[in-house]
């Protein structure tokens, strides 16, 4: 994602962003983006570990960690929403399925 002689400051920001952008994309229900999103942001890991960890005691890291955190909480928040509404659908339709036949076929037969 970047050069390894950038601040963590920078790299924090980044992480921030593609958080951010994650939300976005979720609460859209724009699955493969959160995805694609979500792996950058696990490519970020090495980078932070090996990063200053001065930044995070810091007033402004502080402030990024506790937006971060709210954001992190809301995207938990919005899985969760969107999971639901897909074992819910899920149960609808294995509900119309009846015995292996569609409803159409048990409307069509000839009597």
């Amino acid at each position: 994602m970047g050069s390894p002689d950038r601040s963590a400051a920078s790299l924090w920001q980044d992480y921030l962003f593609l958080t951010n952008e994650m939300f976005k994309f979720i609460s859209r229900r724009e699955l493969d983006m959160f995805y694609t999103l979500l792996e950058q942001r696990a490519g970020m890991q090495p980078l932070l570990e090996a990063a200053d960890m001065d930044f995070q005691q810091s007033p402004a890291g502080k402030e990024l960690f506790s937006q971060l955190a709210a954001t992190n909480q809301r995207i938990s928040d919005r899985l969760k929403l969107v999971y639901n509404q897909a074992v819910r659908q899920l149960e609808v339709d294995q509900s119309y399925e009846g015995a292996g036949l569609g409803a159409g076929a048990r409307l069509d037969v000839q009597r």
